[in-house]
């Protein structure tokens, strides 16, 4: 061992000692582990429980979207303008269509039924 070696070892020995001194002295003591308060848990398991069914909700929502492609059967309209279509229905009854709207119904009603779909 040389004698830097030495010296160090000297050095590591004394700062011992002097840290288990100061210990048993009551001048500095051990960090304590800090334990999460309840409420901080709760909040926490809270929060990652309202994110996991936000997630949910969302991709139930998001792979729900199907195109719904209206029944072959049926006529259609579509608004594509900003100004309201006016179209008259085989009844006589008529629809006024604001921009960006649909509809679609039957060619000939059923005698006790009229069903569109909006």
């Amino acid at each position: 061992m040389t004698q830097k070696e030495r010296n160090n070892r000297k050095t590591d020995q004394a700062w011992d000692k002097l840290y288990h001194r100061l210990e048993k002295d009551g001048l500095i003591t051990l960090p304590e582990k800090i334990r999460p308060s309840l409420r901080t848990t709760a909040f926490k398991w809270t929060a990652a429980a309202a994110i996991l069914l936000l997630c949910m909700y969302a991709s139930i929502h998001y792979f729900n979207q199907t195109e719904r492609r209206p029944d072959p059967n049926l006529l259609s309209r579509h608004n594509m303008e900003t100004t309201t279509l006016a179209t008259t229905l085989e009844d006589g009854s008529i629809v006024y269509l604001a921009g960006d709207a649909s509809i679609h119904y039957p060619e000939h009603f059923q005698a006790d039924k009229r069903e569109v779909s909006l």
